[in-house]
């Protein structure tokens, strides 16, 4: 059953019998994994593979027609396009060998890339041909992982994936077959300005619409190659731009991405905003219909000749005191802004594309850069400086700032051995304390400082997955094949109630405990636990078989439990492999509808409680953590990245939320 199609929006410029094919090959289950789109500059080949992208939604009701993710490659790095893709597949990945491992999963997946040719710009020229051989091409070997890339004709992106996928389809859009002469020419006659005859350009819809916009019209021989006629059209356009604005677009020609009018007067050279106004009626806008650039690389080939290289001291003169995200990141891409790689503030105003391409540029490895790295795969798919900044501070151990963003990081902690694997709130003898267990221990941190404690470490009989700290400070660990470990109480003479019901609770289970979680209360040995079948349980004692609801409240196994009181209730909050946050008040049947449905797997949950509701932290493996507080008065919901994951999480004493990250532990206050 496949439903109706979403929309799919006009495709114009008599480029029918292209998208057509495009479809064709996507339906096609046996069509090849690759299929390359290929064709002189301005002849559509981002705004073809746009098009199909918009046109087939990852929700498609028609199954057979989606793009899961859509990654224009200008600008990027072999790490940024790592990171991105990383988000839009919904997983976390640093490297492209961890994506590709988190892709393995034989699930159908369809990535359509763009300007790969335009990748790494002027700083890092080696990238196009990096991103295909380190992180497409290893993708192209997954099962189920099919892939529409654009690249330019006799690229050497194009030999890249050609080894990787031999049997590759190609799109050649100078190939007359996928242009509709009679519709390309209707399309033509409706361009603003002066249209050209049709033949004369056919089939460049970039031509078209260039040489429609110059000053006293364009004549081509219609006998002469394509490449012949675009170098004809772009000297004529130049050569019949009025002198005075020249300069305009000289300007124009120094930068690599889009920009809106407002920021190209701003430029060096540009004249301002009166001269932008003017070239806007004779270049036409990029497809967003509010930006430019020299779209066309014979265009911007004409225009680099007649031009001196751009003058890197008037380039940190007029931009630097900028906040603007496009022009700061302009500078970075000249390689003009290294003098602010060390300004953690500027760097979270730049374009986190461009911020990424310098340190890549530079091989910097310096603290800051560590930071960005690690922080990374967030910052880059946040629109605001001030969350950026939050994000960025939290991985900056000695340089942390206020921001305007709604949470803060209190402190960090970084184990001085192994990742970060568990935490939990510290009892009995660890009360006021946050335990983190690492691969080499487990550590006692004060919650207020995140300073070890000086106890320690203590070790765990396993490995865990899931951390709990029960009665009189003993430990309850299960690790990731739910083998359960038990500390016994440290405190002298201690009756071990909460050993002895962790026992009760193990053999209730038969062996199918994937998680713990404990009261906060200090004298009870109250213990909830989540098994492998997606069902709860809440021991109070060792003489009883535990409160179970009515249902499982997953599908699949229960990957993270915590407990809280709230509204003279005892609650259990669940997160599973189903990606849904599960609640359950310990004293009814039935549980409550999931607080959370995601289509990703849970990987952490904290809870606190007052009389007016529930504080919940959920936290997906694709990176996303959701803070829920709920009330009477109606949810309020805050979503941030840290750049990983978060395995483990808790709600302190104060409030605080402490979130495991593989590499750190990081303690965040939020707003409200």
């Amino acid at each position: 059953m496949t439903g109706d199609a979403s929309w799919v929006p006009p495709l114009r410029a008599g480029r029918r019998p292209a998208g057509q094919a495009l479809f064709g090959w996507l339906e096609d289950s046996r069509a090849p994994r690759l299929c390359r789109v290929t064709g002189s500059s301005g002849s559509g080949r981002t705004h073809l593979l746009a098009w199909l992208a918009t046109g087939s939604p990852v929700d498609n009701p028609r199954t057979t027609r989606r793009v899961h993710a859509f990654l224009p490659a200008a600008g990027l790095t072999v790490r940024s396009a790592t990171w991105l893709l990383a988000d839009r597949l919904g997983v976390a990945a640093h490297t492209p060998v961890e994506l590709a491992a988190a892709l393995n999963d034989g699930r159908s997946r369809v990535v359509v890339v763009t300007d790969l040719d335009r990748a790494g710009g002027r700083l890092l020229p080696d990238q196009p041909g990096r991103i295909a051989a380190e992180l497409l091409a290893p993708l192209l070997a997954l099962p189920g992982l099919r892939m529409a890339v654009e690249s330019a004709q006799g690229s050497p992106v194009g030999e890249v994936l050609g080894a990787a996928a031999p049997e590759a389809a190609v799109l050649n859009l100078d190939d007359p077959r996928w242009t509709d002469p009679d519709a390309f020419a209707a399309w033509c006659a409706r361009l603003p300005g002066a249209p050209a005859a049709a033949a004369q350009l056919y089939p460049s819809p970039g031509l078209a619409q260039l040489a429609a916009r110059a000053a006293g019209g364009v004549v081509v021989d219609v006998a002469a190659p394509l490449a012949d006629r675009a170098q004809a059209v772009c000297a004529a356009w130049w050569a019949n731009l009025p002198g005075d604005l020249q300069p305009t677009v000289r300007a124009l020609a120094v930068t690599e991405q889009e920009l809106p009018a407002e920021e190209w007067a701003l430029l060096p050279g540009a004249g301002g905003a009166e001269a932008v106004r003017r070239v806007g009626t004779y270049l036409p806008p990029h497809a967003d219909g509010i930006s430019w650039r020299l779209n066309l690389s014979q265009l911007a080939s004409q225009v680099a000749t007649e031009a001196s290289p751009a003058d890197s001291a008037a380039l940190v003169r007029d931009l630097a005191g900028q906040r603007s995200e496009a022009l700061l990141g302009l500078l970075l891409r000249h390689g003009v802004g290294g003098r602010f790689l060390d300004d953690p503030d500027l760097l979270a105003n730049a374009d986190p594309l461009a911020v990424t391409a310098a340190f890549d540029a530079q091989a910097d490895t310096g603290l800051l850069a560590g930071a960005w790295h690690s922080a990374g795969p967030a910052l880059v798919t946040l629109r605001s400086a001030s969350e950026r900044a939050t994000v960025l501070n939290a991985w900056l151990d000695h340089d942390r700032r206020p921001s305007e963003s709604p949470w803060q990081t209190r402190w960090a902690y970084r184990p001085p051995g192994g990742q970060v694997r568990a935490v939990s709130l510290g009892r009995g003898p660890y009360a006021g304390r946050i335990l983190v267990a690492t691969d080499t221990g487990m550590h006692v941190l004060d919650e207020e400082s995140g300073q070890e404690t000086g106890v320690g470490p203590l070790q765990l009989p396993v490995v865990p997955a899931s951390l709990a700290c029960g009665a009189d400070a003993v430990l309850i660990a299960v690790d990731s094949t739910g083998t359960l470990g038990v500390l016994p109480s440290p405190v002298p003479g201690s009756p071990n109630s909460a050993l002895q019901v962790t026992g009760r609770a193990a053999q209730s289970l038969g062996g199918e405990l994937t998680a713990v979680a404990v009261q906060r209360d200090e004298g009870s040995p109250a213990l909830g636990v989540g098994d492998a079948r997606g069902g709860v349980a809440y021991f109070t004692d060792d003489s009883h078989d535990g409160l179970r609801p009515k249902q499982p409240l997953h599908d699949g196994p229960v990957t993270a439990l915590a407990t809280a009181e709230a509204r003279y209730e005892s609650w259990l909050v669940s997160g599973g492999a189903d990606g849904r946050v599960g609640l359950w008040g310990v004293s009814r049947r039935s549980a409550h509808p999931p607080v959370e449905t995601r289509d990703i797997p849970i990987t952490a949950v904290a809870a606190s409680g007052s009389t007016d509701g529930l504080l919940v932290v959920s936290a997906w493996a694709d990176g996303l953590v959701r803070v829920r507080r709920q009330s009477e008065l109606g949810d309020t919901v805050l979503d941030l990245r840290l750049g990983s994951p978060v395995r483990s999480a808790a709600i302190d004493a104060g409030g605080r939320i402490c979130l495991a990250l593989p590499e750190r532990v990081i303690s965040l206050s939020v707003a409200g």
